[in-house]
């Protein structure tokens, strides 16, 4: 009982949450269940009645008057539930969409830590699967379920004044019907849990088989063959899951077909027999035919709406679980951000990585001013970009704290303090929009030009047909464009700029694309906008350093250096055994 309980209950939740897209979505369901059950009853009954009237009175112009109103009633019914049925799948979609960007929204809510492990991604495929499995519990409920009832008693009252043995024999049948639904249901869901979590595997490598830009890597790396085995591997895993559910929903459909047989063999035997006996008047058989298929196909369709609700309860579970993972921002406090920054104080941070043993960072302290131009350095996997997620709040810290202006960088409002950054990485991603959406994604910003003109994309732009309003990339339209290594991190260093509200600019890897003319130009540039604001570098390139007064070293998690380009290279360590390695390079190059 204690179960039953908790799945009305959770289809309670199911209910209200698919409403809250579409109040009126409910309402909209039971008008398109109403008209359509109506339309069935009115066939029904309307044969038999016929037969009666012409049998008994002889009047065929009475009779055609009856036939023609019918037939308009039929007609009107028909135009108000297809005029329904449009209005609710316009509302369904809407919900359906609703939903959809809920739960993406969800994503960006979560901590980034949940949301890039694996088990993250699992539970996220699965509540995504889950919400278009569970998406139609209001039509189920409302258009279906509730429409059959209704035809069901109508047609248990017929079958009370003919044969109820009928009922009797149609409930028995359905009622094993059912069983078989719901251990099929059950065993559907499981597979489609499976096909879900390989699904994800397989898009990756459709994208990465078939993607044009990647075509080109594919072809020079001789990885062709690598990947076609690999993507057979997957596609064979998906097909195999795919052809047990195949064979075991056949099996099922078996099942069901050899039961229907054995009920529509009964039923309409024992019809035949009493009419032989003249037991049943043939206005009355048509009847007794009529509701016997109107019943059993509407007991049918209510064991199988239960069964659909059963097996949309699993789906929810996991869309639910989904959605009460804890929002990030919740753990946030509400304080506001300041005007400006005095000091960013990282005081014994230590972090680490899920199923990681070692640290990436490990009791590292530094206090850095407001005024600072900040340089990371170090090799790689030293722990610089694991400092920019901690200090952008992407990443908690395992222990430690980070404080801003002494303050705890956790007590400022969440929203509030992703605004005071911005930030340009080295795994930047170049939208399929236009390039002035890639900038601004919709603010209106007037200095858009002048930032592209100092970042060296001006002329780029301005030789463009479109200008700002050409589309970035051949996804959607022919005469889009795409940009050179450099250029695309041009334009994510501009996207960057655009945010002139920021009070500290954050670049991770800002000169790895580009030549030593932009390298010159962006770091003139950069040195000009750090007299504004605080501006921090990850950067193996020590041309980028050097106009930076405050350098931190990196190795393996640990802070081992600080001081300017000048003290550091004094001091003969890290730094400058990397500087002069890197310097030794470029020398040997030019001979």
């Amino acid at each position: 009982m204690t179960g039953f309980i908790n799945k009305v209950h959770i289809l309670w939740d199911l209910t209200v949450d698919r409403a809250k897209a579409s109040p009126s979505l409910i309402f909209r369901s039971i008008l398109v269940g109403l008209t359509s059950e109506s339309q069935f009853i009115i066939n029904m009954i309307f044969p038999a009645l016929l037969l009666n009237l012409v049998m008994q009175s002889g009047n065929f112009d009475r009779v055609l008057i009856v036939v023609l109103l019918v037939s308009a009633l039929l007609m009107f019914i028909g135009f108000v539930d297809d005029v329904h049925r449009k209005s609710y799948r316009n509302h369904f979609i809407r919900a359906m969409h609703y939903w959809a960007l809920t739960l993406r929204n969800k994503v960006h809510k979560v901590d980034l830590i949940t949301v890039e492990s694996n088990e993250g991604k699992k539970k996220f495929w699965r509540a995504d699967e889950g919400l278009f499995n569970a998406v139609d519990v209001i039509e189920v409920i409302f258009a279906t379920l509730l429409s059959r009832i209704i035809t069901l008693v109508v047609t248990l009252y017929i079958f009370s004044h003919i044969h109820f043995l009928v009922a009797i024999l149609i409930w028995t049948t359905a009622v094993l019907g059912y069983m078989l639904d719901s251990k099929r249901a059950e065993k559907m869901v499981q597979y489609e849990q499976k096909i879900a979590e390989n699904n994800h595997i397989l898009k990756y490598m459709d994208k990465t088989m078939f993607e044009l830009s990647i075509v080109r890597d594919i072809r020079f790396s001789d990885g062709k063959d690598f990947l076609s085995s690999h993507y057979t591997k997957i596609l064979a895993t998906v097909r195999k899951i795919q052809d047990k559910q195949r064979l075991t929903n056949f099996n099922y459909q078996v099942a069901r077909a050899i039961v229907s047989l054995i009920r529509t063999t009964i039923i309409y035997g024992l019809g035949v027999w009493r009419f032989s006996l003249g037991e049943l008047p043939l206005s009355d058989f048509l009847l007794f035919a009529g509701a016997a298929q109107l019943m059993s196909d509407s007991t049918v369709q209510i064991f199988e709406a239960f069964v659909s609700l059963s097996k949309m309860i699993p789906h929810y579970e996991t869309l639910s679980t989904y959605m009460s993972l804890p929002n990030y921002a919740d753990k946030s406090g509400s304080l506001p951000m300041p005007d400006s920054i005095e000091e960013i104080v990282f005081d014994d941070v230590t972090f680490y990585y899920p199923n990681q043993q070692k640290p990436a960072l490990e009791n590292v302290s530094f206090v850095l001013k407001g005024t600072d131009t900040v340089a990371l350095v170090g090799e790689n996997g030293a722990g610089k970009s694991t400092v920019i997620k901690l200090l952008l709040r992407l990443y908690d810290v395992s222990s430690g704290r980070i404080m801003l202006n002494g303050i705890d960088i956790r007590e400022y409002d969440y929203n509030e303090y992703y605004n005071f950054f911005t930030a340009a990485f080295q795994d930047f991603n170049i939208f399929s929009f236009t390039i002035g959406e890639n900038l601004t994604f919709g603010e209106n910003n007037k200095s858009v030009y002048e930032h592209l003109s100092n970042i060296g994309l001006k002329k780029k732009i301005d030789s463009l047909p479109k200008g700002l309003n050409t589309e970035y990339s051949t996804m959607f339209v022919e005469d889009g464009v795409l940009f050179s290594g450099g250029e695309a991190q041009k334009l994510a260093i501009a996207r960057a700029l655009c945010r002139e509200k920021s009070q500290a600019l954050i670049m991770d890897e800002p000169t790895a694309a580009l030549d030593a003319i932009a390298e010159y130009n962006l770091n003139n540039l950069i040195y000009g906008l750090s007299k504004n604001r605080f501006t921090l570098f990850v950067s193996h390139r020590f041309s980028t350093t050097r106009f930076c007064n405050m350098i931190l070293v990196f190795d393996k998690g640990k802070l081992v250096e600080k001081g300017s380009h000048t003290k550091l290279l004094e001091d003969k360590k890290l730094y400058a055994q990397m500087y002069d390695m890197q310097i030794a390079f470029f020398q040997k190059g030019d001979g």
